[in-house]
């Protein structure tokens, strides 16, 4: 994420849901940003797009992520 403060308000939302989701397009998968959300155990998966690479998707699930491709 390139705004922190966007990034504190995706963070606060992300503390206060039942279940948080991490919905991103598969090209910002892996690339390191300015400013960080929460770190992965916060989430319980990914929801990203056919484009990810079979080793992204095998270090998401081994992280325990459920990764789903819409």
């Amino acid at each position: 994420m390139h705004d922190e403060r966007e990034a504190r308000v995706n963070q606060l939302l992300a503390e206060r849901a039942t279940e948080a989701w991490i919905v991103a397009d598969s090209s910002k998968l892996g690339v390191r940003t300015l400013a960080s959300v929460a770190p992965l155990e916060a989430f319980r998966g990914v929801i990203t797009d056919a484009g990810i690479a079979d080793e992204m998707r095998d270090a998401l699930e081994s992280a325990g992520l459920e990764v789903r491709i819409a």
